[in-house]
Formats: structure tokens, C-alpha cells, sequence
């Protein structure tokens, strides 16, 4: 069984408790969740260093998430509300590896996304290469 740590990077407590709870039934892999609400408390917890897959809904729209967490090492799911073509390609383009609706959101789908997250980064670099 493959141990992920992953990064639970949103800030309403409703899709918090969505996502974690969605974690919890994922099988294959054994998942090590962390949360947080702001990126400044990921720079304050010690116990939140190098996750293997980040979560978050704030990737493109906070400048401090982008320095906590390196897109060309740390695979970034990026997850949303509401489905947008034009803000999937945005923040597909920005460095997320995959784009999940929250409201649409299995433990199957999200377990499968955090499985293929790092094959999908090192996928991702070797084409920009």
C-alpha cells in the first residue's frame, strides 16, 4: 500500500469536511491528511512539510500559496465549486496537475487523482522539458 501525506489546503470548513471525509474512504493508498485555512499557518506548523499531493481551491488566486508550495515538486489538485472550463484551463496552466468539482467528488475519483498526481507531474515536466 503507497502512503501519501496530503494537503488540505481550503478554507471553508463545509468542503473541508467534505474532502476529509472522502479521504477517509479511499483504500489503495493510506493517506497521512493535513488541513489547513491560510497559507501563513503552513509556514507555522512544523508538522506539515513536503506533502506528497496538495488540495486546494486558492492555487491562481494566492501569490503566498504558490511560495509555500512548488508545483515542480509538489503535485497540485486544484478543486472548485462550481465547473468552469475558463478557470480549469487557468489554473491547469498555472501549474495544477488536475481539476476536481468538489460537488462532484467520489472517494474513487479523489483517490484516483492523488494516486496519478505525481505521474502526472513528472508526465507534465518531461514535456516542457
Amino acid at each position: 500500500m503507497t502512503k501519501l501525506k496530503i494537503l488540505v489546503a481550503v478554507r471553508e470548513d463545509r468542503e473541508a469536511a467534505i474532502i476529509l471525509g472522502l479521504l477517509e474512504h479511499c483504500r489503495a493508498i493510506e493517506i497521512e491528511p493535513a488541513r489547513i485555512r491560510d497559507w501563513a499557518e503552513y509556514g507555522a506548523n512544523t508538522s506539515i512539510l513536503k506533502p506528497d499531493v496538495c488540495l486546494t481551491e486558492s492555487w491562481t488566486a494566492s501569490s503566498a500559496a504558490r511560495k509555500a508550495v512548488d508545483p515542480d515538486w509538489v503535485p497540485i489538485v486544484y478543486l472548485s465549486t462550481l465547473p468552469s472550463v475558463e478557470e480549469a484551463m487557468r489554473e491547469l496552466r498555472a501549474g495544477a496537475v488536475d481539476y476536481l468539482v468538489v460537488g462532484e467528488l467520489t472517494a474513487g475519483t479523489l483517490e484516483r487523482a492523488i494516486y496519478m498526481a505525481p505521474e502526472r507531474l513528472r508526465i507534465l515536466k518531461r514535456a516542457r522539458a
